[in-house]
């Protein structure tokens, strides 16, 4: 379990991205950081791998305090799947793939069947190994990184608005996969996002943030009928409406 205790973190002294932050993440779950620009979840999500450190407060992972870890080894073993695909480009997607597993000192026939498991389990096929990234398509390109991500096969997986790029069409197809892939791996997902539809597609929980605070966690049902704040209120009483409006159409 991850559990973030009244995490704060300020910026020049002044501004605060997050504001006494508390949450615990749940083995198994897909926990959704839903905000806009600013609202602190990206900083929330990177302090968990420690590419960001608090300014007060105490981030646990199992039980101990993550700034006891060294922070290479914790790296190494929590998967992490960015906005833009962040693909090497002077690598082959084999190379891409392989790169926690060479870190890791992986025999190299473990890893090359590795890296096959992975393209099959993304649904590209075997003879995309060999090519570069600036050879695939943006929806490749994603599911190279979320292969990546899973390469070292850990527990827990991070993602960084990492559909945020592509068209609503790949989009919608690569969240109906990682949902299945979610099914099949049995991993604990904290996934960042700024679009509330994808929010409601993807999470078991739902954590909204606002101006570096939490509102309110819960599941959809939750978030829809019990909002617990004017914020959460306004936003999912408008995307009722939204969603309501849309299947009119259908």
């Amino acid at each position: 379990m991850i559990v973030f205790d009244k995490i704060s973190k300020t910026y020049d002294g002044v501004s605060n991205a997050l504001n006494k932050f508390s949450l615990e993440v749940i083995e198994g779950e897909i926990l959704v950081l839903l905000g806009s620009s600013g609202s602190g979840k990206s900083t929330a999500l990177r302090m968990i791998n420690r590419l960001v450190e608090p300014t007060t407060g105490k981030i646990s992972f199992h039980g101990e305090d993550i700034k006891s870890k060294d922070p290479i080894a914790l790296r190494r073993s929590i998967g992490y799947v960015i906005q833009g695909f962040g693909l090497f480009p002077h690598m082959t997607v084999e190379e891409n793939i392989s790169i926690v597993p060479r870190l890791l000192n992986w025999p190299l026939d473990k890893t090359a069947n590795r890296c096959q498991e992975l393209l099959e389990l993304v649904r590209l096929p075997p003879n995309a190994k060999e090519k570069f990234p600036d050879q695939l398509s943006g929806g490749q390109q994603q599911r190279i990184g979320v292969a990546r991500a899973l390469a070292a096969d850990p527990s827990y997986l991070l993602m960084d608005e990492p559909f945020g790029a592509l068209d609503a069409i790949t989009r919608s197809l690569l969240q109906n996969e990682f949902l299945e892939l979610k099914r099949q791996l049995n991993k604990t997902v904290v996934f960042v996002t700024h679009d509330i539809v994808e929010a409601l597609i993807l999470g078991d929980r739902i954590a909204v943030l606002h101006n570096g605070s939490l509102e309110q966690i819960g599941t959809k049902t939750e978030l829809f009928e019990n909002p617990k704040t004017e914020f959460v209120e306004c936003l999912f009483t408008k995307t009722a409406q939204q969603l309501s409006v849309f299947r009119n159409y259908l």
